[in-house]
């Protein structure tokens, strides 16, 4: 008992542990999920920034804002002039920086260049990192840094010498396609900060629920298991308690069943009890007739011995005598044998109760042929009545089988006939078919006796089911057929009967 308690604690510990295995292993999934779902969303505004801050250079880089801004100056016709104030101020430039004053709060905007000849616009730290970056990745037009929480976003995109750009930068040494600069961009991110910090707290707030939820969940367990435990530790005692008192009432039965054999089914279920006794009384019924045969043989083998013997002893033997003796011992020894072997199939049939019928191995044999053995085996029993039988199977018919099996199996068919189809009836007919299809047997057996009702088939192969009780029935034939043609042979028996019109058992299985 303290063993099984142990083991009880043991398996409780064990389970408690997987089930807190499995729930940390899942709230740290649910965890990371979550976390990832924040970190796309955080990516998701910064692409929006980022999206904002290339609509916005793709503005000014155009040709038409270009010229607006390009030093407030509009070139006059004779491109070499080299004095500013031969040059007027283009209206077009003092709008863009109207609405570059208006914008101040929102966007900041710069154009710079590693040569730029005009001191305010010299490039910072964050620009001079941009246009490294364009000059070490020349397949790359914009670069962009932005600090934790979203509480910065700085973009710089790239500047190349076009066409239209060499007439002035063209003097300063630059060839098409050069970098020029770039246009830098700020972009205030305030809103976009609090969005992020309401994602990230929002996201702290779910791990919290979680770790709660989790926690609550594995208290509960723990209290369920605990209490399933303890359940089942004082049914672990109940059980052992009533083993124990199991054990000592079976010894006492077992006295009892020693001294009287007779008694030993009143250990097994009582409703059970007058069917098992009446099982016995089968048993005895049914081997009555094969051991009564073959004791028959025998008497009249030893009486023909004696006969023989006494004409040997007076010196009257003739050679026909001698001949019909050896002929009538060859034939009575086939009919001991045979009634013998049958006896003994019926003791060991009854006495596992159609469950593994047989140890013998299966072997191929021709199955016309040895259905006529075993009627011959029934010979004593059909000669005495007008039935006949009659086995339309091909003589080539070839199985692969176990041919005792078979031989129970044709036994029980007829005997049931016998007895139960043929009750009122003195000149039944039983035909035995089988035919062979993609290597599939059918086997078929009918009668043209009394049929059964509808709730007689649905209980014919039913242990112990007989409508002859009191008459020496057993109720085990059709159970008997049944187990060895589903768990033997591997196959299906279908019943076909009507009151007043016969019967038909369809059995399938594999040749």
């Amino acid at each position: 008992m303290k063993v099984k308690t142990i083991n009880v604690k043991r398996n409780k510990k064990l389970i408690i542990l997987v089930f807190f295995l499995s729930l940390v292993s899942v709230s740290l999934i649910i965890m990371h999920l979550l976390n990832d779902a924040k970190t796309k969303q955080i990516n998701f505004l910064e692409e929006i920034i980022l999206q904002d801050a290339l609509a916005h250079f793709d503005s000014l880089k155009d040709e038409k804002t270009w010229s607006v801004i390009h030093a407030g100056v509009v070139e006059g016709k004779n491109s070499k002039v080299e004095s500013v104030a031969e040059k007027a101020i283009n209206p077009d430039w003092e709008r863009w920086q109207l609405t570059r004053q208006i914008n101040k709060s929102k966007y900041y905007f710069k154009v710079t260049s590693k040569k730029t000849l005009n001191s305010l616009n010299k490039p910072d730290a964050f620009e001079k990192r941009g246009l490294d970056y364009f000059e070490n990745n020349k397949n790359k037009e914009i670069y962009y840094e932005t600090e934790e929480n979203l509480k910065k976003f700085d973009f710089i995109g790239l500047l190349k010498i076009k066409y239209s750009c060499l007439s002035c930068h063209g003097q300063q040494g630059y060839k098409l396609g050069d970098i020029r600069g770039g246009i830098r961009i700020s972009i205030p991110t305030g809103n976009y900060e609090s969005s992020v910090m309401l994602i990230k707290k929002r996201t702290k707030d779910f791990l919290w629920i979680i770790a709660a939820i989790a926690y609550l969940v594995f208290i509960l367990f723990y209290i369920m298991i605990n209490n399933i435990y303890k359940n089942q530790e004082n049914v672990v005692k109940m059980n052992m308690d009533l083993e124990e008192k199991v054990n000592d009432r079976t010894k006492e039965l077992q006295e009892n069943y020693n001294k009287l054999k007779e008694t030993q089914e009143e250990l097994v279920q009582a409703e059970k009890l007058s069917s098992l006794a009446e099982m016995v009384a089968g048993v005895a019924h049914e081997i009555n007739t094969p051991i009564g045969m073959a004791l028959t043989d025998v008497t009249h083998l030893c009486d023909e011995t004696k006969e023989l013997k006494e004409l040997y002893g007076k010196n009257e033997m003739s050679e026909d005598d001698f001949n019909d003796f050896v002929n009538q011992v060859e034939e009575s020894s086939n009919l001991i044998t045979i009634n013998l072997k049958k006896g003994a199939n019926l003791v060991k049939s009854f006495k596992q109760v159609a469950v593994d019928q047989s140890s013998d191995e299966d072997r191929i044999f021709d199955l016309k042929e040895y259905v006529e053995e075993v009627l011959m085996t029934l010979n004593n029993v059909l000669k005495k009545t007008k039935h006949t039988v009659i086995v339309d199977i091909d003589k080539k018919l070839m199985i692969n089988s176990n041919p005792g099996a078979f031989s129970q199996v044709i036994t029980n068919f007829v005997m049931n006939s016998l007895i139960h189809g043929f009750e009122n009836k003195k000149d039944g007919e039983i035909k035995i078919s089988a035919s062979i299809k993609n290597n599939v047997l059918t086997f078929i057996y009918k009668d043209n006796g009394k049929g059964m009702p509808q709730k007689a088939k649905e209980k014919i192969f039913d242990p112990f089911f007989t409508t002859k009780r009191h008459q020496g029935g057993s109720g085990l034939g059709m159970n008997i057929i049944y187990n060895i043609v589903t768990q033997k042979f591997g196959g299906t028996i279908k019943i076909k009967s009507e009151e007043g019109q016969g019967v038909e058992f369809d059995i399938v299985m594999k040749a």
